[in-house]
């Protein structure tokens, strides 16, 4: 019998040993085939070692020059925005030309997170006056009593936005003072002067939701400065569009002890540490899967709904590249089933590693373009619900 048909076989008899409600290894498949003395079933319900720790870890990650722009707040989430221009034009000196008019291009998406019936939305625009870094984190930016050394809340304004956002093809542009955009294109086009621009940070004023905005479309950038100038002796205006780079922050609560949270844009993930120390170190693994049930109730999604597709990540013991397995969440159970996890568990069982984790977040785009918070049930729910995992292995004998 070959090891496909063997594996097939196995799967088959773990299926139906699966079915019974007594989850304790037990001998479910003996002599079913050469070289095997039994299958076993194994899960974290009653071996509870199997899972060493499931916690909420937060990993901030810098969101820049994302496809994808977070602004606004909730009661209480906040995401702001760093904008800096970077290719700015040589027009010649500056008494030749003139700024008859300059506006910063939104670009909004549908989607919204927190009161999504609210299309109510606002913010200021003030001068940064440091330069930040690509990879600065909110963390780094302010303090926890919201202090920052980069701007001055109290400084004048450059724009602000105050109105309703209804439809996904608006643009929202904000207007610029025509001398202070020249005073920042002949700055940019200097270079022993280029230095003194740090750009402008937006800060939402409205508490109802946040929204999100488009960066980059098909590769190019759309958040763009929008200028339009004039010679003094020309009676034609030109338009120059300023491209930028822009880095986004958001935060919003930590996940409270023994909680367990998934988070785009703020990075709330789920640790899993799997430990092989109660399986047989000469055992084969047939098949493994992690299941994980959301809790709607605790969760807060924006206006496409609860994620329905979640990532889980693993470098192995002793790998150079991370595996990456999906699961798509049954309607009906709220369950997200991480399957076809054998090679995982026996690259840990092989290595001899007490623990090994695993991470659970957003899956691929979701992770930067949505900030739900979906909630799990934690591992002290009822057995029904709580995080899982299951092994089904073979202890491998040879055939006299």
């Amino acid at each position: 019998m070959t090891l496909r048909s063997l594996q097939a076989l196995a799967s088959l008899v773990a299926c139906l040993g699966l079915l019974s409600c007594n989850d304790l290894p037990s001998d479910v498949g003996s002599d079913l085939g050469p070289g095997i003395d039994s299958l076993y079933a194994m899960s974290s319900i009653d071996s509870t070692t199997l899972l060493a720790s499931v916690e909420t870890i937060e990993v901030q990650r810098p969101l820049f020059n994302s496809p994808f722009v977070f602004l606004g707040k909730t009661p209480d989430t906040e995401a702001r925005a760093f904008v800096e221009f970077i290719n700015y034009p040589s027009l010649g000196a500056p008494p030749d030309w003139d700024v008859l008019s300059s506006e910063l291009l939104l670009y909004p998406v549908e989607y919204r997170y927190g009161d999504t019936t609210n299309t109510s939305f606002g913010f200021d625009v003030l001068e940064l006056t440091k330069v930040w870094a690509p990879n600065s984190t909110w963390d780094s930016i302010w303090t926890a009593s919201d202090a920052t050394t980069y701007y001055s809340p109290s400084s004048p304004k450059v724009s602000s936005f105050r109105g309703t956002i209804a439809t996904t093809d608006s643009v929202i542009t904000l207007p610029f003072d025509p001398t202070t955009t020249k005073s920042w294109l002949v700055r940019g086009a200097d270079s022993t002067l280029r230095d003194e621009l740090f750009g402008l940070v937006i800060l939402p004023t409205v508490t109802s939701h946040i929204r999100l905005f488009r960066n980059v479309q098909a590769g190019r950038q759309i958040m763009r400065l929008r200028v339009v100038t004039k010679h003094r002796d020309s009676t034609a205006a030109d338009t120059t569009l300023l491209e930028s780079a822009v880095a986004c922050f958001v935060k919003s609560p930590k996940a409270s002890a023994g909680s367990l949270i998934t988070q785009g844009a703020v990075q709330h993930r789920i640790a899993v540490d799997v430990s092989a120390a109660p399986i047989p170190r000469n055992a084969v693994i047939l098949d493994a899967s992690l299941t994980l049930t959301a809790n709607p109730s605790e969760s807060v999604n924006g206006s496409l709904g609860i994620d329905d597709v979640m990532r889980l990540t693993h470098l192995p013991p002793g790998a150079s590249s991370v595996i990456t397995y999906q699961a798509r969440r049954d309607d009906a159970s709220q369950q997200y089933v991480f399957r076809n996890l054998a090679g995982s568990v026996q690259a840990i069982l092989r290595s001899g590693d007490s623990t090994s984790r695993m991470i659970v977040l957003p899956d691929d785009f979701r992770e930067i373009s949505r900030a739900n918070r979906t909630a799990f049930h934690p591992m002290t729910a009822a057995a029904a619900v709580r995080p899982r995992l299951t092994v089904v292995y073979a202890i491998p004998r040879l055939n006299p």
